[in-house]
């Protein structure tokens, strides 16, 4: 640790993150009350008010998707008239006439711009993600668009334009590949702890005035306590989730629920630097120590200078992650500190474009 004491801070969570990097040192499960580490290591704070009313939905502007909504109802409602006569009647004429309308508005990306949908063709939901952010940082639209088709199409393009795409776009891989998830399982009647910490061959610890047993099944994080249990793993290995739950059952001789996704953290390491001071004060974040904070409706963002974690509520939902991720990082980029051909650094304390 470079000889000296590493400050860390512990998010809400349950991970160990470097304070001046924001390097996710260890994943531990919730409320595991110790860390390894020979620093000071201090709580976080919550990202999700006690009074928050979440919804499921992962609509960003009601007035964008009503007009969808008013586009695709006519075409979806042809085609059940259509279906339904041919089932009651057996002489229904084919649904194309509606089969069209849903076509059209499916083929218009559901109202994604243009250069979002070249993006989305190009490189994926990956492509889309690096695109809006550089797009963001004020980096020429198009040449993003072309690096990305190039990509797509295994050409390479010398220049710094290509090397900050390619970058991009290979972190924000990494980052979906190394995304972390917890689950929640919930057991058919009280755990007796003391049994389990037998079976399990460990020890129940307190914390927060809470008991809890904290230990790794199959190389998967596990805390249990009387009323639940949290498995930390990869947003990939919900079968390796199933697994353990399932002889955790066994073992402990009670029916636990289905896992449920409850918080997913993602980190991007970005390929350029983040001006803090800008972001602080003009992209609504609050400075903690040497990050800031930003929130969204369902995700916090710890932004450091050169790595961003992205904490998400997941309700049940695994794919809000990626959708967190499309949604935070551009509010991140637009605060970059990149100067490829054409794009001039923001002088200290100026405000980036709307």
């Amino acid at each position: 640790m470079n000889g000296g004491k590493r400050r860390v801070v512990r998010t809400p969570e349950g991970f160990d993150v470097d304070a001046s990097s924001g390097e996710v040192l260890e994943d531990r499960p919730l409320d595991s009350g110790y860390s390894d580490f020979s620093g000071s290591v201090e709580e976080l704070p919550s990202y999700a008010s006690s009074g928050s009313s979440h919804t499921s939905s992962i609509c960003m502007d009601e007035e964008s998707v009503n007009r969808v909504l008013d586009r695709i109802l006519p075409g979806l409602v042809s085609i059940l008239r259509n279906l339904l006569l041919g089932a009651l009647c057996r002489n229904g004429s084919p649904p194309d006439a509606g089969l069209d309308v849903v076509r059209r508005v499916v083929e218009a990306r559901l109202s994604m711009s243009v250069g979002d949908a070249v993006a989305y063709d190009s490189g994926g939901f990956i492509g889309l993600v690096v695109y809006r952010c550089l797009r963001e940082a004020g980096v020429d639209e198009d040449s993003v668009l072309e690096v990305l088709k190039g990509i797509e199409g295994g050409r390479s393009v010398e220049g710094d334009v290509y090397r900050l795409v390619k970058n991009l776009y290979n972190s924000v891989i990494q980052s979906l590949d190394s995304a972390l998830i917890r689950w929640v399982s919930r057991p058919s009647e009280a755990i007796d702890l003391e049994f389990a910490s037998r079976v399990l061959n460990t020890s129940v610890k307190r914390a927060r005035r809470a008991l809890q047993i904290v230990t790794k099944i199959d190389g998967l994080g596990i805390q249990i306590t009387s009323r639940k249990i949290d498995v930390s793993s990869g947003a990939r290995d919900r079968e390796r989730v199933l697994d353990v739950l399932s002889k955790l059952s066994r073992r402990l001789g009670v029916e636990l629920s289905a896992p449920q996704p409850m918080v997913a953290t993602v980190v991007v390491r970005l390929p350029f630097e983040i001006d803090l001071e800008n972001l602080r004060k003009f992209g609504k974040a609050v400075k903690q120590g040497t990050r800031m904070k930003l929130e969204g409706s369902y995700w916090t963002a710890l932004v450091f200078r050169k790595t961003v974690n992205i904490y998400v509520d997941l309700q049940n939902s695994l794919d809000r992650y990626r959708s967190a991720l499309a949604e935070a990082l551009p509010n991140v980029c637009r605060f970059a500190k990149i100067t490829p051909a054409g794009l001039q650094p923001l002088e200290s304390g100026e405000q980036p474009r709307p």
